[in-house]
């Protein structure tokens, strides 16, 4: 790490400028194939797509909504209910880099 503030562009050109797969690595045009960042205020996965043809369909997938999500949540003690569903905002806790719910 330099200790400066740099854009996920900037990673996504170091790790894979030299793979000949990634055809996206470099292209201004397709964004670094930075197709999607996956829930931004949490864990903010990234959706790369590895070629022209790749990074568009990614792209458009989740321009249209034809992504659907499914979370899988790790918890630590019993759970009471085997099945059910949480309706509430995802937190943010700077002091700790920790996300919960609210």
């Amino acid at each position: 790490q330099s200790g400066k503030c740099e854009h996920l562009c900037h990673f996504v050109i170091l790790k894979f400028k030299d793979n000949k797969g990634f055809h996206t690595a470099e292209d201004t045009n397709c964004e670094f194939g930075i197709a999607h960042r996956l829930d931004v205020d949490t864990s903010g996965a990234l959706m790369l797509g590895k070629t022209e043809a790749g990074f568009v369909h990614l792209r458009n997938a989740f321009t249209t909504h034809a992504v659907m999500k499914e979370y899988l949540c790790l918890v630590h003690g019993t759970v009471k209910q085997r099945k059910g569903e949480v309706d509430l905002p995802i937190a943010w806790c700077e002091a700790s880099n920790t996300s919960y719910i609210s």
